[in-house]
């Protein structure tokens, strides 16, 4: 497992340059000028305070021409005000100002420290030194000087929403909330404030929220880019592609230079399945910034869809060899390599995803696992992922069983009992937060995430080893189903499950009952059983009004909210024909007969070029094709699915 990120000026370049374009605000010019005159700060004789008048005068013109976009002569008149009068803060303070406005970060970070040495109590010249030295990625010094401004003018809104903008570019989002947070608190109608509480949240796992403090932003400013570009992200994590694409429309529509829009864009579209639209976008975004991580990773993505794996390896390399820390290019690497069954480079940048997040493994003081001898030792393994990884990744304990290593296996609560009755070896506990007493309380040699034992145990093709049964579903629940589905009819009972619930990938996963037609036709003395979760009504008055489909959905099992109840349901039927979703990993777990339809570029655990799977001997897959549509696949699932009856008959 790779180790936690060094702090380091570099690691952090989309970090920095997302957090310096949340700040959107000018640095503070003519705060405190003519304090600054009459202050104390230059006693002298009448002489000097009417000099110090003069000097008033050429700053309010200064200030005019910088107003005015004239830089170059605001910069030579405010040089000429500190050659005057170097004793004045201000002087130094507008020569930094402008020194930012051009771009010239060292210059104006100098010039502001010169200011806050002559008046340490002006909180704008701390507030100005932090917008500087966040321009300089130098993001300590920027969190004192923005601390500095706050300590003097705590309820200093801009200087909050700063500092809020260092904390997201350390990745340190709890904080940056807070921060945001206090910005609108002390102005309710600062608008990017409000824009980057909805980045925080979004970032905190709450998209919810984010949209909803976004669009607050906008209706305070209704052409902040940046609210939009926020809004666009939070929909994209909900898995509403066309809501982000129309929003980082918008963002471009206002700000053409906006370049993180444009890799979005590729990424919303290629997700939302447009993969065309997502390569244009793609291309545009290398040609605004050719060295942006995201925009070739997001172009990298839109060739993976369309089945171009090399292609995309070729530009996920690239990512990585410009930030060697692109979390994104390493965990996009995973999957191709994973998908195309190189397994020693796949494992490795699998690893990648405890960074990602897509991966936990939850610090304790229990050393991780680098695949010593486990023989009498005593293994925390943690479940990972969603209940299909983490059942399929339970193919694993088996090889530690016979190596003679004692297991506690933790894994989502809903999975607990049915993974304890099936592996009544190991201890068994709920992934919970905080942990489990089973956890807290035992003793371990060391620890690892379920996946990771891959590294040592799957490293070709012949590693693997297809289970048949080893999911021990509840016989009374699964009796009690096989009882209600066999009264319904005297033919075969076959389960069925359409739809995925993950925003992430159902566009290119879901097939839609209108698709199933050859499917039913081909079992016409068939029961229908949904084996899917969620919400089905819909579908199944669907099937009955316009296709005369009986499909029935059993009110006594809830398959999502139970996994045990799911297990039994699926054991009590013949067989399965499903997509890729939950269903199928506890059909092939159970050991029933299954038909899974897969998309063109599937998830990499499916593979590529493959009738089997790695995993379950009882599946069988049916892939689509890159240019068929998925009537094409249901028909050949029909054919298939009506062999497997006659041959049962």
């Amino acid at each position: 497992m790779p180790k936690k990120r060094n702090k380091r000026k570099n690691k952090n370049q989309k970090a920095l340059a997302k957090a310096r374009h949340q700040t959107q605000q000018a640095p503070a010019v003519d705060v405190g000028i003519q304090e600054t005159a009459v202050s104390g700060q230059h006693p002298g004789t009448s002489a000097d305070v009417e000099n110090d008048a003069v000097v008033d005068e050429i700053v309010t013109e200064g200030i005019a021409k910088y107003q005015a976009g004239l830089l170059d002569q605001a910069l030579e008149i405010f040089r000429h005000v500190v050659e005057t009068a170097p004793s004045r803060a201000d002087g130094y303070s507008l020569t930094g100002v402008v020194h930012l406005a051009k771009g010239e970060v060292g210059p104006a970070a100098e010039n502001f420290r010169k200011a806050i040495s002559r008046d340490p109590n002006m909180p704008d010249y701390r507030f100005n030194l932090a917008l500087a030295c966040l321009a300089m990625d130098e993001l300590d010094d920027a969190a004192d000087a923005a601390r500095g401004a706050i300590a003097l003018n705590p309820e200093y809104p801009e200087a909050w929403n700063t500092l809020g903008t260092i904390f997201n570019a350390k990745e340190d989002w709890a904080s940056a909330r807070n921060a945001f947070e206090k910005s609108v608190q002390y102005n309710p109608d600062y608008a990017t404030g409000w824009t980057n509480l909805g980045g925080a949240a979004q970032e905190l796992g709450s998209p919810e929220e984010g949209i909803e403090f976004a669009k607050k932003a906008l209706d305070l400013d209704p052409n902040l880019a940046q609210a939009y570009y926020n809004l666009a992200h939070c929909h994209d994590e909900l898995g509403e592609h066309e809501d982000s694409i129309s929003n980082l429309l918008r963002c471009i529509e206002l700000d053409p230079e906006y370049t993180n829009s444009y890799a979005n864009l590729c990424r919303s579209y290629a997700l939302s399945g447009d993969l065309e639209e997502a390569k244009k976008m793609g291309e545009i975004s290398l040609q605004k910034d050719p060295n942006n991580p995201s925009g070739i990773i997001n172009l990298g993505l839109a060739l993976h869809g369309q089945a171009e794996f090399q292609a995309a390896v070729e530009l996920y390399l690239r990512a990585v060899a410009i930030d060697p820390k692109s979390i994104h290019g390493h965990n996009n690497l995973a999957h191709v390599y994973l998908a195309r069954e190189e397994f020693h480079h796949g494992w490795e940048e699998f690893e990648w995803g405890y960074v990602t997040k897509h991966r936990v493994l939850v610090d304790s003081p229990v050393p991780v696992w680098a695949g010593e001898p486990v023989a009498g030792k005593h293994l925390q393994i943690v479940g990972e992922q969603a209940v299909g990884e983490q059942i399929m990744f339970s193919t694993f304990i088996p090889d530690l069983l016979d190596e003679g290593a004692r297991i506690t296996y933790e894994c989502e609560s809903r999975l607990a009992p049915l993974i304890a009755r099936s592996f009544p070896e190991l201890t068994v506990a709920p992934l919970t937060v905080p942990p489990d007493p089973i956890i807290e309380n035992g003793e371990f040699d060391y620890k690892t995430a379920i996946g990771s034992i891959a590294r040592w145990y799957r490293t070709k093709v012949t590693d693997f080893k297809p289970k048949g049964q080893f999911l021990v579903p509840d016989p009374t629940i699964k009796q009690e189903c096989r009882d209600r589905y066999t009264a319904l009819g005297p033919g075969p009972v076959i389960g069925i499950s359409w739809k995925s619930k993950t925003p992430r990938h159902s566009d290119r996963k879901n097939i839609t009952l209108e698709h199933w037609k050859p499917i039913f036709d081909a079992a016409p003395n068939a029961t229908f059983v949904s084996v899917q979760y969620g919400e089905v009504e819909d579908d199944i008055e669907f099937a009955r009004e316009k296709m005369g489909i009986e499909i029935y959905n059993d009110p006594h099992i809830s398959a999502l909210d139970s996994i045990e109840q799911s297990a039994a349901q699926i054991a009590a039927v013949d067989i399965v024909v499903s997509i890729s979703n939950a269903t199928v990993h506890l059909s092939g777990g159970l050991g029933i007969p299954t038909l899974t339809m897969v998309g063109a570029v599937p998830l990499w655990h499916w593979f590529l070029n493959r009738e089997d799977s790695l995993w379950y001997q009882s599946i069988r897959l049916f892939r689509r094709a890159i240019d068929e549509d998925w009537d094409k696949v249901t028909d050949r699932v029909s054919k298939a699915l009506a062999n497997a009856l006659a041959s049962d008959a």
